[in-house]
């Protein structure tokens, strides 16, 4: 049986792609108008936004305290172990 062990820097470009993802669009939303992409309730076609919601943010302060925390999340399950 073959332990595969995942190591943190190898995984870190992910992260960081997320995280650069997620600010992308929150810089995407001050141009054009994404929050029709949000979660519409007892609309069919807002389920949407059950996948675009983590992506946007309502300003500056939302995204960042976001951010931080998500980077830790993501880096330290960036280093979990796969068997």
């Amino acid at each position: 049986m073959q332990s595969h062990v995942h190591r943190i820097r190898e995984e870190l470009p992910a992260v960081a792609l997320f995280l650069l993802a997620i600010w992308g669009v929150f810089l995407l939303d001050l141009i054009l108008p994404l929050e029709r992409f949000g979660l519409v309730p007892r609309d069919f076609g807002g389920l949407l936004g059950v996948v675009t919601m983590p992506f946007l943010h309502a300003d500056f302060s939302h995204l960042l305290n976001n951010s931080v925390p998500l980077a830790v999340l993501l880096t330290l399950l960036a280093g979990g172990v796969c068997t």
